[in-house]
């Protein structure tokens, strides 16, 4: 089963991009990684790569009046933050895959992820809390749950 992941970038994360890609290709061979490119540098550089499981999405492709809105009024920082959503709901509706797994540019894998698919079983969506410990709990700055894994079901 072909597994579709989807991920967030611009150029100063481009390179973590990369490094997810190459873990990806380690540890599935049967997978596609989209990634929401935040800049045209990173566009351009992951297209010009023409890498076979990795395919760059144009932040234009997903922009509408009322994300244009949203981009005027946060950070760069923080509208990569509400494009993390969005990546997953344009390509569950776009392509009508029957799952999208978002992940962190950051992480990588040493393993395959099918581990974590049977522990998601019937499940439509996996949620990954952060596990803070108690000395050390952000949970009120940074929420219960971390982005880093989440698969949903169409």
């Amino acid at each position: 089963m072909r597994r579709v992941f989807c991920t967030v970038f611009d150029k100063n994360y481009l390179y973590q991009g990369i490094s997810l890609y190459i873990s990806l290709l380690n540890h599935s061979d049967d997978f596609k990684l989209y990634c929401l490119c935040m800049d045209q540098i990173s566009f351009k550089l992951v297209k010009k790569m023409n890498l076979e499981h990795l395919i760059p999405v144009s932040l234009v492709d997903i922009e509408t009046e009322e994300i244009i809105a949203i981009k005027k009024n946060t950070t760069h920082g923080q509208f990569c933050w509400v494009c993390q959503p969005l990546i997953i709901e344009y390509l569950l509706i776009k392509f009508n895959f029957y799952m999208v797994t978002y992940l962190e540019t950051d992480s990588m894998f040493f393993d395959s992820p099918e581990a974590i698919f049977r522990e998601m079983d019937e499940n439509s969506v996996t949620l990954v809390p952060h596990n803070y410990s108690s000395e050390f709990d952000n949970t009120k700055a940074a929420g219960v749950y971390c982005v880093q894994f989440n698969a949903f079901k169409n």
